[in-house]
């Protein structure tokens, strides 16, 4: 029980990181700093 709540934690930060990460490439950076988006 306790390995799928640690599976599920782990596929959801998976899964927010990769979403962060297509948003910054896409050019709409949630900072307003341009420095942050490479």
């Amino acid at each position: 029980m306790l390995k799928n709540a640690v599976n599920f934690l782990a596929c959801t930060i998976l899964a927010s990181t990769l979403v962060l990460t297509q948003g910054f490439l896409g050019g709409s950076p949630l900072l307003s700093n341009d420095g942050v988006a490479v």
